[in-house]
């Protein structure tokens, strides 16, 4: 067991054996290359994978219209406490018209793409592995993107120690990191409705309006993009805060000026994966909306 933890919590005894599993199945990879997106997910596997392989260690972050600026300042920041390499990668996610078309497949082909750049950077590297941070829960939702990181070889450590998400929050907890109770965040294409064209404006917009609600405040959202109307998912226990008269009357100026003509608020709260209940029939296995 790793003893560079930096907190005074416990694990399970159950869990640390998952761990211990995943910790030795690192140690026998030599060197790595870890997708680094700043969740919670993939900051684990980097911390422990720094903290066994050392300098064979490099985080990898991919930077595109998809990411919210914010997110890499995050990504940024979490890297430098753990105190490894980390490499920015700018991906064209646009230049792709099977990525732009946003149908169901979206994030295969945009996984396809991110992780093709990675494999051929970690050749250039020497680095034997490519780590991802897919969890053990993952599995129960439609992720295309899935497929495309099997088809190219690439290593997710919490899932094949079958650690679900919840016990990924113990361990980041367990290995003191700052953001082990960072909210879950995805894409901000995952906002926009299958079959509905991706845009730039749309991307910006989306990330401006995510931001305006978080800086009132608000721990989970998403800003769906419906064309002219804009459909507000907060937690339940925030609905009030979302309702009160002045954040309301600021919210509705502030998607407007973005560019919405509507601004609606969903009555079932923040639910992840709410754009995947359109799809049937599409099996499970990327891209949480």
């Amino acid at each position: 067991m790793l003893s560079h933890r930096k907190s005074d919590k416990i694990i399970t005894e159950d869990l640390t054996a998952k761990l211990g599993r995943m910790e030795e199945m690192i140690r026998g990879m030599g060197s790595a290359a870890v997708a680094f997106s700043g969740g919670v997910d993939s900051s684990v596997i980097l911390k422990i994978a720094r903290d066994i392989l050392g300098e064979k260690t490099v985080g990898v972050t991919f930077r595109s219209c998809f990411v919210s600026g914010r997110e890499i300042e995050e990504a940024c920041a979490v890297a430098k406490f753990i105190g490894v390499e980390h490499i920015i990668l700018d991906i064209d996610v646009l230049d792709d018209e099977n990525i732009t078309s946003n149908t169901s497949e979206r994030c295969y082909y945009c996984n396809r793409k991110k992780f093709g750049e990675l494999v051929a950077l970690a050749g250039k590297r020497n680095l034997r592995y490519i780590l991802d941070g897919t969890n053990y829960s993952d599995t129960a939702d439609y992720r295309p993107g899935g497929k495309a990181r099997k088809e190219l070889g690439i290593v997710s450590p919490l899932r094949d120690a079958e650690i679900v998400k919840s016990e990924v929050v113990e361990i980041a907890g367990f290995l003191g990191l700052p953001n082990y109770n960072k909210p879950q965040e995805s894409c901000l294409a995952s906002r926009i409705p299958y079959g509905t064209a991706t845009t730039y404006e749309k991307l910006k917009r989306i990330e401006q309006s995510e931001d305006f609600l978080k800086r009132l405040g608000f721990r989970e959202v998403r800003a769906r993009d419906h064309g002219d109307i804009a459909r507000i998912e907060v937690c339940k226990d925030q609905f009030g805060l979302l309702l009160e008269h002045e954040n309301r009357e600021m919210i509705t100026g502030a998607f407007k000026d973005s560019g919405y003509k509507y601004v609606t608020f969903d009555l079932e709260g923040y639910n992840t994966g709410s754009m995947n209940k359109l799809l049937e029939g599409e099996g499970y296995g990327e891209g949480k909306s």
